[in-house]
């Protein structure tokens, strides 16, 4: 898609620094339309995607709080364990334990949650 080609190819070359400049531009450009009432990703799910792989740059480029709404964007596309558990670490490591706890509930909710993700903590030894 016009979206995801060029983050795939941010991402291919771990360009961390321009992704998180590109997710500063998108995420509140997308996030209206991503989170509004009616949205459906489309059909081969690309939006979700790049949005995961945006978050993934910026966990990287260490912008944890950039990478968990980028993450929150990838599951409001479509949500999967996969997606799920990276918006999970992304509140871990941004600090946001509200955003921790309802990531990790919303897992759960759908699959078994796995022991290294049920540990994280926010203020404790994980």
């Amino acid at each position: 898609s016009l979206f995801t080609g060029p983050v795939h190819a941010l991402y291919d070359y771990n360009r961390c620094g321009l992704g998180c400049a590109v997710a500063r531009l998108v995420v509140p450009a997308f996030a209206p339309i991503l989170t509004g009432p009616g949205f459906a990703d489309d059909p081969h799910r690309n939006l979700g995607y790049g949005f995961r792989m945006l978050g993934d740059l910026c966990m990287r480029g260490g912008e944890p709080a950039l990478s968990l709404q980028c993450h929150a964007l990838s599951v409001a596309c479509g949500d999967n364990a996969f997606r799920r558990s990276r918006a999970i670490e992304a509140a871990h490591a941004a600090g946001d334990r509200a955003a921790l706890d309802m990531h990790r509930n919303a897992y759960a909710a759908q699959w078994d949650l796995p022991e290294t993700l049920a540990a994280l903590k926010i203020g404790g030894s994980k």
